[in-house]
């Protein structure tokens, strides 16, 4: 059968081999497309957050469910991001800072289950809930393509950002006001 389908394919004219090509090119291009889109449709800003349920670092068992009233933010990293590992600690500062008005901060590791050591050792000095990719439950967030990304719920549990993507210094300020303006807010 495939030997026949060689000889059919080898046969056509060159302009329709083109044809082909540029027509099975279209087809991976919208079949890509419709996956993207599937994978982001959980995630878009304005709608229920997804929810996350997961095995922490520490062994305890985290579902979002809990953090219902709480401003939350999800962000996904690696130990071996140097931007991931700053991104930590600012969201540590703004973890200790605001974590007694209504705060979460919730970590998914994307390192290799081999790297899962130097994960434990950057988290010790961290205070939020921390996991890895392989422990949680994150279908609802996409395919994460770059670390360091951060999603931020609101105390109703809708997605006000989705996928901010390698926070930086200039950054840190205007997330501040993010999280200040949405434990602000009053809920229904």
């Amino acid at each position: 059968m495939v030997q026949k389908l060689s000889h059919i394919f080898s046969s056509l004219e060159k302009g329709a081999r083109l044809l082909f090509f540029k027509m099975l090119r279209l087809a991976f291009v919208f079949i890509s497309l419709l996956l993207t889109l599937t994978a982001f449709a959980a995630s878009r800003v304005g709608s229920p957050a997804p929810m996350l349920n997961a095995t922490l670092l520490n062994g305890e068992h985290y579902d979002s469910k809990f953090s219902a009233g709480h401003v939350v933010l999800v962000t996904f990293w690696a130990t071996w991001c140097p931007p991931c590992r700053h991104e930590m600690l600012e969201l540590e500062r703004l973890y200790q800072t605001y974590h007694t008005q209504g705060l979460d901060i919730v970590a998914i590791s994307v390192d290799d289950a081999a790297d899962l050591a130097k994960v434990h050792d950057f988290s010790r000095s961290l205070h939020f809930p921390i996991t890895t990719l392989a422990q949680v439950d994150a279908s609802g967030y996409g395919r994460i393509w770059a670390v360091p990304l951060l999603f931020v719920i609101d105390q109703r549990g809708v997605l006000r950002e989705d996928g901010w993507p390698g926070l930086n210094e200039k950054d840190y300020p205007q997330l501040e006001q993010t999280v200040q303006r949405l434990l602000a807010e009053k809920q229904p």
